[in-house]
């Protein structure tokens, strides 16, 4: 049968405004397995162990949404300071324009001003952008996804004179929250001591009496990924990343890494494309409140990942 088009809004529209019976609950180490389904079925690159560094991070922060006793929907928050960042916020395709993303947005933002948070950001995604819109989040910036495999990119490490660098350590944590801090502005010594302690020895420091940058890699689902990567100058960020390609090369010859990377600052793009890395993938950088963290964009190459920042 026949439908015209003014008849298809109207029965999407009823359709859309059907209401689903849902909780909203704490996220647990129970929920992970269903919610590596839902994030592979977006194709994103976390892990069991990310999921669980997501809860440790998140602490009463993290919020699941269930309907007939599955998960549906998930959303983080981290909090550092005075400062919260809105991460994973994944609802299942069959609940999608039912209301689950604005209740988990009410959610967040009750739980945000119960505890005195000035200032939230996150890193969305342009499907989920109308929705941060209407609560009042407005654009600061691009956030770049680089890509590159080992075979397709220049990591030839040349010598670099009066350059010192070595293997990352746990003893490196106080200079690594020195410089890292300086970049981002605000201190996220909680989320980089557990990345020191879950994946030891898996990136770099440059410098010697002080660390002038830091890099550091880990496995993903699908891809390796870099960073959190800060570095003073380009000459450090050069060394450390090619290092780092070296090194993962090293474990693995065919693989595909992933950097998420800032684009306010260009060098740090330029830097990627010159080694072989593309941007595949752009995300929307926003926040709501006082937009008052004062780090330095040029010293940030690469975040830890668009989930936290």
């Amino acid at each position: 049968m026949f439908i015209r088009q003014s008849e298809a809004r109207f029965l999407e529209r009823r359709f859309c405004a059907q209401q689903v019976n849902y909780k909203i609950l704490p996220f647990t180490d129970y929920d992970i397995p269903e919610a590596m389904e839902l994030k592979n079925a977006l194709g994103w690159n976390q892990t069991v162990a990310d999921w669980k560094r997501f809860i440790y991070l998140a602490g009463g922060g993290c919020f699941k949404v269930v309907i007939d006793n599955h998960l549906a929907a998930t959303c983080f928050l981290f909090i550092r300071d005075h400062i919260a960042w809105l991460a994973m916020v994944i609802v299942k395709e069959e609940y999608k324009r039912r209301g689950i993303g604005r209740a988990l947005m009410e959610k967040s933002l009750e739980y945000c001003k119960d505890r005195g948070i000035t200032l939230i950001k996150l890193d969305g995604t342009r499907e989920a952008y109308p929705l941060y819109r209407g609560f009042g989040f407005l654009d600061e910036g691009e956030l770049g996804m680089f890509k590159g495999r080992i075979g397709g990119l220049n990591y030839a490490r040349p010598h670099t004179p009066g350059l010192k660098l070595k293997q990352v350590s746990v003893k490196d944590f106080d200079g690594i929250i020195s410089i890292d801090t300086e970049a981002f502005g605000v201190s996220r010594a909680t989320m980089i001591e557990r990345l020191l302690l879950d994946y030891p020895e898996r990136g770099f420091v440059a410098g010697e009496k002080e660390i002038s940058g830091y890099i550091l890699f880990k496995p993903g689902h699908h891809s390796y990924q870099i960073g959190p990567f800060v570095a003073s100058s380009p000459r450090e960020a050069n060394a450390l990343l090619e290092a780092t390609i070296e090194r993962i090369g090293m474990e693995n010859r065919e693989a595909d890494i992933c950097i998420f990377s800032p684009l306010n600052y260009q060098a740090a793009a330029r830097l990627f494309e010159r080694k072989g890395f593309t941007c595949v993938r752009r995300l929307i950088r926003m926040y709501k409140g006082k937009n008052m963290l004062r780090g330095r964009a040029e010293m940030l190459y690469a975040l830890s990942g668009p989930e936290k920042g």
